[in-house]
């Protein structure tokens, strides 16, 4: 996913005097990718390729939070400013919430608030540059509103015509579709669900909302529009992905909450629209912020030895400075008995074990710093001896006329696989375990290629009539030498005996 950030909004968010060119050269090399800088009205935009697994870095201040890491280890001094605070004060006027169910709890966290007496002023030069800037399309402030929050701090949200969700029951229902229910969406366009999105329904089963998604045309706000009710929901990341796909609706808000939105930015979220829509459309405040919190963050530590450390950089780091490196990312960390404890916090939802932390350690220290050694040895010009290149092209040549589909598997087996397949393992010589595995779960050399071609039957359920083969080497104990590799042909189908010979 591609974000533009025009400079000086990034600045908001920024204390630097890097130029845009020493910014987008350094965080290219230590974090997103700076693909062009534009010059669009009179301003440097960053044009900032995210991968999906950096979901925190898919907003302006997600990417000052890392740009003032990268550019201080840089040498260039740099802070994230505090983000500004908007309290939501209560309201003596209140008007009625709808009633809000979620039985199944599909929901992480909802919040939601009713804005009266919106008035449908122009969107202000300011704000309208900035979303020109980024491709978005100007409307007017009650509209635009949500757009520029929802880029600024990184999480979607959305505002409903209060008086059509009352029109309407004054219910949401958060709940799952069953197939062939119908909705339009605000755009205008008709869909019919597959069955399994989350949708929001009234008493009468009726969709009025296709959740972080797209808004629906019968609760959308439009030119009569009065009352708002701003709402952020938290939804299952791969239903929002699914539902997005099967319709082909790729929104932002889509694109944003299928990657595990931190629910955390909900509030800051929220209280800078509330403040936005005061100031830019004179609404007021017509009920209490309401916060359902289901499934609060719940933070897993990853611990890992300190040489591990050493052994996948190639070089020893101080202590302190591993430590201060993830407490500048956010990521706290303690030591104890040559033991790191490392917590991230919820907004990186991307680190789950040990090699996610000590590449966030090798990039913030440095790439190019860390050592680059060639191999030694001459490159070999013959052919590996006992190894009979011109059968095997034959061979596969032949099966894949018949057939049979190539695979390439892991020589590396996990031992949840060798339990399964018991039968090819030699006990007397059980699998050899390597000392320094590229991941924690495959980490014995196989001693049969059945079990890791079953294991491709198993992620290919719907496949009709599958049929693999491979030709790979199996890695045999021997006492006091390296393994004996044997050459195998091995071929696994879905067909009956008699049809495959």
């Amino acid at each position: 996913m591609n974000i533009l950030i025009p400079h000086t909004w990034l600045l908001e968010h920024l204390d630097t005097q890097a130029t845009p060119d020493q910014i987008a050269r350094l965080l290219s090399l230590s974090g997103p990718s700076v693909e062009h800088i534009y010059d669009r009205e009179g301003e440097s935009v960053y044009d900032i390729e995210i991968t999906s697994n950096r979901v925190d870095c898919m907003s302006v201040r997600g990417i000052a939070r890392e740009s003032a890491v990268i550019l201080t280890y840089a040498g260039i001094p740099s802070q994230l400013k505090s983000q500004t605070s908007h309290p939501i004060p209560s309201s003596p006027n209140q008007l009625p919430l709808p009633t809000i169910n979620d039985p199944s709890q599909l929901s992480k966290r909802t919040n939601a608030i009713i804005l009266d007496n919106i008035t449908q002023n122009p969107t202000p030069d300011w704000m309208a540059k900035r979303l020109r800037q980024i491709d978005q399309n100007v409307h007017n402030s009650a509209i635009d509103i949500t757009n520029y929050v929802t880029h600024e701090i990184g999480h979607p949200c959305h505002a409903f015509d209060y008086d059509k969700i009352m029109n309407l029951g004054g219910v949401i229902n958060i709940t799952q579709a069953s197939p062939n229910m119908e909705f339009t969406t605000l755009d205008g366009e008709s869909y019919k669900t597959t069955g399994g999105e989350i949708i929001f329904t009234n008493n009468d089963n009726q969709i009025i909302d296709l959740p972080a998604i797209k808004g629906t045309l019968n609760s959308a706000i439009d030119n009569q529009t009065k009352r708002i009710l701003l709402w952020i929901e938290s939804l299952p990341a791969h239903l929002i992905r699914q539902a997005s796909m099967n319709h082909n609706i790729r929104t932002i808000a889509a694109q944003l909450n299928e990657k595990n939105v931190d629910p955390a930015l909900t509030i800051p979220t929220i209280e800078l629209a509330v403040y936005l829509y005061q100031n830019l459309t004179q609404a007021t405040i017509a009920s209490d912020l309401v916060d359902i919190y289901n499934q609060p963050f719940q933070p897993q530590s990853i611990t890992l030895p300190l040489k591990r450390i050493q052994t996948y950089l190639g070089i020893e780091l101080p202590p302190a400075q591993i430590i201060k490196i993830l407490n500048d990312l956010g990521c706290p960390a303690s030591l104890q008995n040559n033991e790191l404890t490392v917590t991230p916090p919820s907004f990186r939802p991307d680190l789950t074990m040990d090699a996610d932390i000590i590449e966030e350690i090798a990039r913030i220290y440095g790439y190019d710093k860390l050592p680059s050694v060639l191999m030694s040895g001459p490159i070999p010009t013959q052919f590996q001896p006992g190894v009979n290149f011109i059968l095997e092209y034959r061979i596969k040549q032949f099966l894949a006329s018949n057939n049979w589909q190539e695979v390439y598997t892991y020589s590396l087996v996990s031992q949840e696989l060798i339990s399964q397949a018991k039968q090819f393992v030699n006990y007397d010589h059980p699998p050899l375990k390597l000392v320094n595995p590229l991941t924690d779960d495959r980490v014995y050399l196989r001693q049969s290629l059945i079990p890791s071609l079953i294991e491709v039957f198993s992620q290919n359920p719907n496949a009709e009539n599958l049929q693999v083969f491979e030709i790979a080497n199996t890695y045999l104990p021997q006492d006091s030498q390296p393994p004996l590799e044997k050459l195998h042909l091995t071929l696994v189908s879905s067909l009956p005996y008699r049809q495959i010979r």
